[in-house]
């Protein structure tokens, strides 16, 4: 019996805070590793901080006890700010996601959101404070970290996102740690490619400040997004010539046309889609398959599937289950209608009403398709 491991760990990246002044010490890092990230699935990355000596730096601000608060008002008043800056983030269940301290007026905060929501109603934004707050209640303060992910070639944001601080004030093992958590949603409409990305601090006065990706002041890293688990579709076979011949064993001037042998690829897949585009076709076209490995042009086929189609213009397609080397189709226009039972004209045939160029009275297939 097989077995077959799988690992199931945190995605860690570190960064560097140097919030110390007094750290004077410098640790040089050689490289910092690519950020790998799968497009179209959620993912979640603890970032850890730490200082250029190597140590893990606190990133939990302070828990504040905040007196009564409406969800009319965007207004907190804490019992003390002093270890409240701009910019921090405010983690609680009474306020929106996002939500950070744009103001602080002695102990009053004022509270805005990244994202605020708009009532059309009311003609105006809602507050951040979603629920009403009782006096005495304790809430959470971070300092605020944004991750930021663009394309440097097309010079564009493409992912902004607030980290978690996870970081608990406490605990060892989360000591300086934050969260990135990027949606399925967030990376479904990006190319499977290199971003640059960043991680910001909102400082003191509220402007932003970088956290860098080395302790040569790199403030940018490289992140890969990759769709392992995302199925892309394998390229198609596409052809818009085809063999025709007098089938004088049914009718003298009956024409039939085929495509030649088409791989169908059974080592890849039992199924095998034929997508046909037709222009005014009248006639029958069959699906045909093949299990020898090198058929000739006119081996060992099997029909699959017969159709007829009467002045059709459009796609439509056939499929062959099975285990098939190869596929071909075979069509003939409709003649029964026609002047000298003639459904079509070489270039260079007699009575062709456009000389030069081939006539499909019955019209015609202009392409197949063929995909596995």
């Amino acid at each position: 019996m097989q077995k077959l491991p799988v690992y199931l760990y945190s995605n860690l990246l570190t960064v560097q805070l140097d919030l110390d002044d007094y750290e004077k010490r410098t640790n040089n890092v050689m490289y910092q590793r690519e950020l790998k990230l799968q497009r179209g699935m959620k993912n979640k990355v603890q970032i850890q901080f730490m200082n250029s000596d190597q140590k893990r730096v606190r990133v939990l601000a302070s828990t504040e006890t905040v007196g009564t608060a409406t969800s009319a008002s965007n207004v907190l008043v804490v019992s003390d700010a002093s270890n409240v800056q701009l910019g921090m983030s405010v983690n609680s269940d009474n306020v929106s996601a996002g939500t950070y301290i744009s103001a602080i007026d002695s102990n009053t905060l004022t509270l805005s959101n990244l994202d605020p929501l708009y009532d059309a109603d009311l003609d105006q934004f809602l507050s951040p404070i979603t629920t009403d707050i009782n006096s005495g209640t304790s809430i959470t303060f971070n300092h605020n970290f944004v991750f930021s992910m663009f394309d440097a070639e097309q010079n564009r944001m493409v992912v902004q996102k607030t980290l978690e601080v996870i970081d608990d004030g406490v605990t060892t093992a989360t000591r300086g740690i934050a969260l990135l958590s990027l949606s399925d949603n967030d990376t479904r409409e990006l190319h499977n490619s290199y971003y640059k990305f960043s991680v910001t601090l909102a400082d003191s006065d509220g402007e932003r400040l970088p956290a860098y990706s080395n302790t040569y002041y790199s403030i940018d890293g490289t992140a890969r997004l990759a769709g392992d688990l995302v199925p892309v579709l394998s390229a198609g076979i596409e052809t818009t010539s085809f063999k025709y011949f007098a089938n004088r064993d049914v009718e003298p001037n009956r024409y039939e046309f085929y495509s030649g042998n088409l791989r169908a690829n059974p080592e890849a897949s039992q199924l095998t889609t034929v997508a046909m585009y037709f222009t005014n076709y009248t006639g029958t076209v069959e699906v045909q398959a093949t299990l020898d490995n090198a058929p000739s042009n006119f081996g060992n086929y099997a029909t699959l599937e017969t159709k007829t189609y009467t002045n059709f213009t459009g796609v439509d397609y056939a499929n062959a289950e099975g285990t098939w080397s190869d596929v071909r189709v075979k069509w003939y226009p409709d003649n029964s209608d026609l002047p000298g039972l003639l459904n079509f004209y070489s270039p260079e045939m007699p009575g062709n009403p456009t000389p030069g160029t081939a006539y499909y009275p019955n019209g015609k297939i202009d392409k197949l398709i063929v995909r596995s």
